[in-house]
């Protein structure tokens, strides 16, 4: 458990920013699936940057991890080179792609839906490949449990889980929920309860492979007991969260329920990223 209080930032970083930007994989669906008027679209438009706020939020409690801020300019200096560059490179891509989009939604350049979809299709794309990179960050050959799949599998998890909440808030503060109605609400409600199962079976997995891991130093058995408070928490608020989800999807209109079913998505996930964390188990410790 110790190793895990320790990445803390990481823990809040991994979580957070993942299901800001999912939220333009959830506007993605709605704007292909859902039918919106014109102040419905300026409205969704102008709310767009609460998510990026959130994502950047995410982002700015990985600062502390570093050693020195200075650190944070050097990765532009190996794109290509490290997983940690990459994933600050998906970042940015995705961020700027995201702005981009605020932006000419606020002055009016999205008003041909052909190119509004095609748009949002190019960031929610943007957004699922900035997940894979952050877990692709973490599969290292010397990190014997995180070295595997499931960890990229564990981040798009929870970006789908609380991107899809995310995206509805975002609409319900538009006064745009109802635009979905047509079907669109179930299949955000799906994604979401599709995402906490991803998230649920990678985080599962992650803890049994940290239970079995071969350590001359580690009593792995003895830590991921301890971990286990953290996988039940996650479990526990997760299906919480997917039924919370499901509500503020197919009812829409009600932002108080959106953002409490957002919030415990949020402590959900957290937890099954501590969980992740506190399976640091290199080869040869």
């Amino acid at each position: 458990m110790g190793m895990a209080l320790h990445e803390l930032p990481l823990a809040l970083f991994t979580t957070i920013a993942p299901i800001g930007a999912g939220a333009f994989v959830a506007l993605c669906v709605a704007f292909f699936k859902g039918s919106f008027t014109e102040s419905q679209l300026k409205a969704i438009d102008r709310y767009s940057i609460v998510p990026i706020i959130v994502a950047l939020v995410g982002m700015a409690c990985s600062v502390p991890h570093l050693t020195n801020a200075n650190n944070a300019v050097n990765v532009l200096n190996t794109i290509g080179a490290t997983p940690l560059a990459n994933e600050m490179t998906a970042f940015g891509v995705f961020l700027v792609l995201a702005c981009l989009y605020w932006i000419f939604g606020v002055a009016g350049g999205l008003k041909n839906m052909a190119f509004r979809r095609v748009f949002a299709a190019i960031v929610a794309i943007a957004a699922i490949v900035f997940a894979v990179f952050v877990g692709m960050a973490y599969a290292l050959p010397t990190q014997q449990v995180w070295n595997t799949l499931w960890t990229p599998v564990q981040i798009v998890g929870i970006e789908l889980f609380g991107g899809m909440v995310a995206g509805m808030i975002v609409l319900i503060m538009a006064n745009a929920d109802k635009g979905v109605e047509n079907g669109t609400d179930t299949v955000l409600a799906g994604i979401a309860i599709f995402g906490f199962v991803v998230a649920c079976v990678a985080t599962c997995v992650i803890w049994y492979l940290g239970s079995v891991a071969a350590s001359p130093v580690i009593d792995v058995a003895a830590n991921a007991g301890s971990l286990i408070v953290f996988l039940v928490l996650f479990i526990v608020l997760g299906i919480i969260g997917c039924a919370c989800a499901f509500f503020t999807c197919k009812i829409g209109s009600m932002s108080l329920l959106g953002w409490a079913s957002l919030v415990v998505i949020v402590l959900a996930c957290f937890f099954a990223r501590l969980v992740f964390y506190g399976m640091q188990i290199g080869v040869g410790f």
